[in-house]
C-alpha cells in the first residue's frame, strides 16, 4: 500500500516509497523478498509483547549539508479516509509509540546515505489486527515557507503496517454510490467500508453505460482501505455524452478477502462487491439539442405531409364509388364514363405506367355526373 499526500495543520506530509529526488528522503534497508511491498513500507507481523528490529536508510539529495530529524508518529485515516501522519506534536496513542529510534538526527552531506536501526515492540495489551504508524524525517533547518495565514513545512513519511496475530478479517462493503450533475460534467461519489481489523488495497471500478449496454465512460483505480474506516472517493467526468440520455451508472469494489494476501494483481483471489446501479439522464451538448430539434421539425412535417395527403385521397375516396372493370375498359374510357380524369383516377387506385386495367379488377371511379353539370364545370 502506498501513503497518501494529505494536508496537516501547519505542515505538509509526502509518503514517500524511495529517498525523495531533490530533497530528503528515506526507505526501508532491509526489503524482503519474499514481500514486494516492504520496498516502500516497513512490514511487520508481530505478537504481544514481542519486539523486533528493522532499519530506516536516509538520504539527503539536497544540494547542501543537512542534519535530518527522525521520529515516529501514529498513522490515521484522513477526512476522506486516506492514509496520513499525524503532527510531531500530537499525542502519540497507538504503534508510533511502539517505536524506538537508535538516532534521532542524522547529519549528511550532500548526496550521501546514512542507515539508522530502529525497534518495534507490541505492547501485551495491544489489539488484534492491523496498526499503522509513521517515521518521518524532515531538516532540522527548515523554517518552511509562510503561506498566507499558514507556515508550510515538508516532511517525508514512510508507512510502518504492523499487524498483532489473531482472530484477523477483512471485509468492503460500498456504504455508498451517487451520481450528481454539475453543469455538464458528472461526479461519481462512492464510499467504501473495510469493516475488518486489517487493511485491505481494493480495485475500484465506476462505469457509465448506456441503454444499449455500451460503456460510455469508465474511470477507478487502485486504493487503500485502512481497518475499521471509510474512503471517500469522487470521480468526474466532464466529457457527456453528444446526445445525452438515459444512463446506467455502476460501481464495484475487488478485494482479497484473505486477511493473510495483499494486493489486487490475482484476479482468482478476489471477491467483488457491487452497488445497485444508478439511472442518470444527462441533457445533450447545445449543438445535439439544436440537431435534435431539427430531426423531430423534419418528422414532423413529413408526417404532417402524409397524413394530410391521406386524409384528402380519404374525402375524395368517399366521394367516389366502387367499380368492378369489365372486358375491354381502360382508364380513358373511365374517365369519359364519369367525365372525370383518367390521370386521377390512376394516381387514386395507385395504377402505374403502363395504366392497364384487367377485367375483374376492383377500382374507384367518380359518380357520374349530369350532363349540366359536367358543362357547367368545364
Amino acid at each position: 500500500m502506498m501513503g497518501v499526500v494529505a494536508a496537516l495543520g501547519a505542515s505538509f506530509l509526502v509518503a514517500t516509497s524511495v529517498a525523495a529526488a531533490g530533497g530528503i528522503g528515506g526507505r526501508p534497508a532491509l526489503p524482503r523478498e519474499d514481500e514486494p511491498r516492504s520496498e516502500s513500507i516497513f512490514i511487520h507481523s508481530i505478537k504481544k509483547g514481542e519486539t523486533v528490529s528493522d532499519k530506516l536508510l536516509v538520504s539527503n539529495n539536497t544540494d547542501s549539508s543537512q542534519t535530518v530529524l527522525i521520529y515516529a508518529v501514529d498513522a490515521i485515516p484522513s477526512n476522506t479516509g486516506a492514509f496520513t501522519c499525524k503532527q510531531r506534536a500530537e499525542d502519540v496513542t497507538d504503534a508510533g509509540g511502539w517505536i524506538k529510534l537508535a538516532r534521532q538526527e542524522v547529519m549528511l552531506k550532500s548526496g550521501t546515505s546514512d542507515i539508522v536501526s530502529f525497534t518495534i515492540t507490541a505492547p501485551k495489551s495491544a489489539d488484534v489486527g492491523e496498526h499503522n504508524a509513521c517515521l518521518v524525517l524532515e531538516s532540522k533547518g527548515d523554517t518552511g515557507e509562510i503561506s498566507g495565514n499558514l507556515r508550510i513545512r515538508t516532511r517525508s513519511a514512510i508507512r510502518v503496517a504492523l499487524t498483532i496475530p489473531g482472530k484477523l478479517h477483512r471485509e468492503v462493503t460500498i456504504d455508498s454510490f451517487g451520481v450528481t450533475q454539475d453543469n455538464s460534467r458528472q461526479n461519481y461519489d462512492i464510499v467504501l467500508k473495510n469493516v475488518g481489523n486489517v487493511s485491505a488495497d481494493t480495485d475500484v471500478n465506476v462505469r457509465l453505460k448506456s441503454l444499449f449496454g455500451e460503456t460510455v465512460y469508465a474511470n477507478g483505480g487502485q486504493y487503500p482501505v485502512l481497518a475499521g474506516n471509510t474512503l471517500e472517493l469522487s470521480f468526474a467526468n466532464d466529457k457527456s455524452p453528444f446526445f445525452g440520455g438515459w444512463f446506467t451508472a455502476s460501481a464495484s469494489v475487488a478485494y482479497d478477502k484473505n486477511a493473510s494476501r495483499w494486493g489486487t494483481s490475482t484476479p482468482s483471489h478476489l471477491v467483488t462487491v457491487y452497488a445497485p446501479d444508478r439511472v442518470v439522464f444527462i441533457m445533450p451538448q447545445p449543438l445535439a439539442l439544436i440537431i435534435m430539434v431539427l430531426v423531430v421539425v423534419g418528422v414532423a412535417w413529413v408526417l404532417w405531409y402524409f397524413i394530410t395527403k391521406e386524409n384528402r385521397r380519404q374525402r375524395l375516396l368517399d366521394s367516389w364509388r366502387v367499380h368492378k372493370v369489365k372486358e375491354g375498359e381502360t382508364l380513358e374510357s373511365l374517365a369519359d364514363q364519369t367525365h372525370g380524369n383518367w390521370k386521377q383516377i390512376a394516381k387514386i387506385n395507385q395504377i402505374k405506367a403502363p395504366y392497364v386495367l384487367k377485367p375483374g379488377q376492383i377500382v374507384y371511379i367518380p359518380k357520374v355526373r349530369s350532363q349540366k353539370a359536367s358543362h357547367t364545370s368545364r
